[in-house]
């Protein structure tokens, strides 16, 4: 996924299931400005339907994503 930035700031991702349990924090760190490629960390996550959660500066972004194995 593509994460493009426009102001420096602290980034934070986390996954979700489909009932909005929290699986997983995959990010939490500060960015600069700039265009980012976000791999999504899937080991130890089962075959499934998920949310991937971003948020930066009072924004919040949600895309699901299917895990198949």
């Amino acid at each position: 996924a593509t994460l493009i930035l426009g102001n420096d700031g602290y980034v934070q991702a986390k996954v979700y299931d489909m009932t909005g349990r929290e699986i997983e924090t995959v990010l939490a760190d500060s960015f600069r400005r700039g265009t980012y490629i976000m791999n999504i960390p899937t080991d130890g996550i089962s075959s499934g339907r998920y949310m991937i959660v971003v948020s930066s500066l009072g924004w919040r972004v949600a895309k699901p994503f299917a895990v198949d194995r």
